[in-house]
Order: C-alpha cells, then sequence, then structure tokens
C-alpha cells in the first residue's frame, strides 16, 4: 500500500484522476462494450487535458446571463475597438489641464512626475489586465467582481462601490458641464464679436467680470504652496485617467480652454479655436458613452435578474434615456458640485492607483520579501497616501474658497 500511495503522488499533476491499480482488472463482458471506464487509459488522458486547459490554458465557463448585458454581450473586440476606448476614456481634453501643473512644480519636477505617474497607471493597467483571468475558470468582467474575489464580499463592496458609482455618474455629469461650456466658446469663436445678446436657451454670452483675472496669485504662505503643489500633483496624476475625474477636477478655476479663448482669441486663427473646441465636444460625446457603461450595465443586470430574460430594444433604450435626463437635470440644477470634486477625486483615486496592486497581492500571493512583493505594496501605500493627501487639498480648498450655492444657473 505504501508503494502504491507514493506511486499516485509522484504521478503528473495533469491527470485529474488516480491511476489504475496494476492489479485492478477490468471485469469480465464490459471490456469489449466500455472501452472508455473511469480507469481506462483514454478516460485519464481526456480528463487530464481538460484539468491542464483549465488551469493552464484558462478554459473559462462563461455565465449565459452576460450575453445580455452590455458590457459582455459582445466578444468581437478588437485592437480598434480597445484604442479608441482607451483614448476615449484615459486621454482626453484633460490633458490641457497638464500646464496648470507646472508653476508649481516647475519644469523639471513636472516633467519627472508626469514620468512617474505614465509608468506607474500603465503598471497598474497592465496588473488589471493580469487579473482578468487570475482564477482558472472565472473571468471577472467588471472592476467590482474583481474587488470582492480579491477583498472579499463586504470589504470589496465598500471599498469599491462609491468609488466606481461616482467615477461612472460623477464623470457623465461633468462631461455635460464642460461640454456644454465649451459649446458656448465655440458659438462665441463662430460668431465672433456679433454675438447676439438674447441668451441662447438659458445660457447667455458674457465677458470676464471685472474682478476676474487669469493671472496665477502669487503667495509665500506655506500653507497655500503646499496644497499648490498637491493639486499640481493630483492634475498629473490624473491626467492620464479619464476615469479618476481629471474631467472636473479643475473646472472651478476655468481650465485651460477659457484661458486658451481669453488670451489667444485675437492671435490665434478662429478656425483653429473653432476646430479645438469642436473636437472638446466631440471628445466628451464619445466618453460620455464610456463612463455611462457601467450605469447601464447595472440597470440591465438588476432588469434581467428580475425578470431572467434579456432586455428589449425598447426597455435599453428607457434605461439610457432616463439616465441621460438624470445627468442633465444633475448638472444644471447643482453646478456648484464641481466644487467638491477635488474632495471626491482624491477619494477615488486609489481604484486606479492603489486598489490593483493590493488585488496582485491578493490573488497573485506572491513570495514576502521579494521585489514583486516589496513593489506592489509600495506602490499601494503610497497610492493610499496621495489620496489622503489629495482629499486633505480638497477639503482645503473648500474652506479657504468657500462654496457657491446656486441652483439652476450653471456658468
Amino acid at each position: 500500500m505504501a508503494t502504491m500511495a507514493a506511486a499516485e503522488q509522484g504521478e503528473s499533476e495533469l491527470v485529474s484522476l488516480p491511476a489504475t491499480p496494476e492489479g485492478a482488472t477490468t471485469p469480465t463482458g464490459r471490456s469489449k462494450q466500455d472501452g472508455s471506464g473511469p480507469g481506462t487509459p483514454a478516460r485519464r488522458v481526456v480528463e487530464g487535458l481538460r484539468g491542464y486547459l483549465e488551469d493552464v490554458g484558462h478554459l473559462t465557463r462563461l455565465d449565459p446571463r452576460d450575453a445580455w448585458l452590455p458590457v459582455t454581450e459582445s466578444r468581437g473586440g478588437n485592437a480598434r475597438y480597445a484604442a479608441f476606448h482607451s483614448l476615449n476614456a484615459g486621454l482626453g481634453f484633460q490633458a490641457l489641464l497638464l500646464p496648470l501643473a507646472f508653476p508649481a512644480l516647475g519644469w523639471s519636477w513636472g516633467i519627472v512626475s508626469l514620468i512617474i505617474a505614465y509608468f506607474w497607471q500603465l503598471y497598474t493597467l497592465w496588473i488589471l489586465v493580469k487579473l482578468h483571468e487570475a482564477v482558472p475558470g472565472r473571468r471577472y468582467n467588471r472592476y467590482m467582481e474583481l474587488a470582492q474575489a480579491a477583498f472579499g464580499e463586504k470589504l470589496g463592496l465598500l471599498l469599491a462601490l462609491f468609488p466606481t458609482i461616482y467615477l461612472s455618474a460623477g464623470t457623465a455629469t461633468a462631461l455635460i458641464l464642460v461640454g456644454g461650456e465649451t459649446m458656448k466658446l465655440f458659438f462665441q469663436i463662430v460668431c465672433g464679436p456679433h454675438c447676439s445678446p438674447s441668451p441662447i436657451s438659458t445660457v447667455e454670452c458674457q465677458s470676464r467680470p471685472p474682478t476676474i483675472s487669469y493671472e496665477p496669485v502669487t503667495s509665500t504662505s506655506f500653507g497655500t504652496s503646499l496644497f499648490a503643489t498637491l493639486n499640481a500633483l493630483g492634475i498629473i496624476a490624473f491626467a492620464f485617467r479619464g476615469h479618476n475625474l481629471s474631467l472636473e477636477i479643475q473646472m472651478s478655476q476655468g481650465g485651460m480652454l477659457t484661458a486658451l479663448y481669453a488670451f489667444h482669441s485675437q492671435d490665434i486663427p478662429r478656425g483653429i479655436l473653432a476646430t479645438t473646441f469642436l473636437l472638446v465636444v466631440l471628445n466628451c460625446l464619445s466618453s460620455f458613452q464610456i463612463y455611462s457603461m457601467p450605469v447601464f450595465d447595472s440597470f440591465e443586470a438588476y432588469y434581467t435578474g428580475r425578470t431572467n430574460r434579456p432586455c428589449s430594444s425598447w426597455v435599453r433604450s428607457g434605461f439610457r434615456v432616463f439616465y441621460g435626463f438624470i445627468s442633465l437635470f444633475i448638472s444644471v440644477a447643482l453646478p456648484f458640485l464641481s466644487s467638491l470634486a477635488g474632495l471626491l477625486g482624491g477619494l477615488t483615486l486609489p481604484v486606479t492607483f492603489a486598489y490593483p496592486c493590493f488585488m496582485w497581492i491578493r490573488l497573485k500571493k506572491p513570495e514576502r520579501f521579494t521585489f514583486a512583493w516589496y513593489l506592489n505594496w509600495g506602490l499601494g501605500l503610497l497610492g493610499t497616501a496621495f489620496s489622503l493627501a489629495f482629499s486633505l487639498a480638497g477639503i482645503w480648498s473648500i474652506v479657504s474658497s468657500g462654496m457657491n450655492f446656486r441652483f439652476f444657473k450653471p456658468s
């Protein structure tokens, strides 16, 4: 018996069923009728091949209900689709905000911070791609599913629910505000000095108030310099990732588009300025669809879970119209929410910079005190520290500048 146990332990891991004992024989009368019994070599080869594909080749069992949901209904993606989604979600007009970070950091530290942030987010993106099918036989199609698999059902829901919802709904609302303001600038460029003073729906073309200046205010206060530096680092950190609210983090300061129109409306051809604003509007339209997709997916997942059938075209259209109306209503009724973007953006920073590193440690379980172990722990803790610092900077900005509560009065 000891010899047989040792032989079974030394058998290859690819064989999922134990080997047939040497003394065992096939019952008389069944050897010719059934040639693929549980202990036959053919059955062992098939089971071993299946185990190999599931463990090494990741033969994933798909949930049939995923074919009803918008995020997972199509499996025909290619490199062009991936590039389109990455450019619209990760690199949009928020890159125009990068010059706002260099006055506080300087050219040298600004470029160094820009390079570090780029490779950091590229590494966390690589982690999320690798964790897409980290567990054999299971595919994680949503950030929430991966967070719950890594941190547990309750803790994963607690850590990832608010950031992912805000990054979808909050960014969609900000896209409406930014797109509307950019369309206003586009109208001013196209009409030139002959703009009619009559309002366009509820928005009226007005000149810059005399109390507003585009010149940066210099200050020698240590607190002002510290939080200006943190704000600049936040701009650089958010610039590469559209899902981290780079679209609205600096909205209260006017943004580069307004400064571009104010400073260069005379020395730059109107056609170039109009094209720039039009491209921003098109980017907002494209990004709105991408950022809203998780919300659409949640609506349809709830519907299919209750009815056990896919959404019809009318139901799907109704969900989209309802969500678009809610986003438009919030952006028009509560335009002062952009003042909280710095605080909320800091709270959602770990979604890209910290959580993926902790997920890698929980799921891949690298050996302790190795390079991968130190790297992921260091980046995860550093991302969490940045999140706290940016949140404090957002609170300081609200306290120092105050909040102007206005309802149904978008700028």
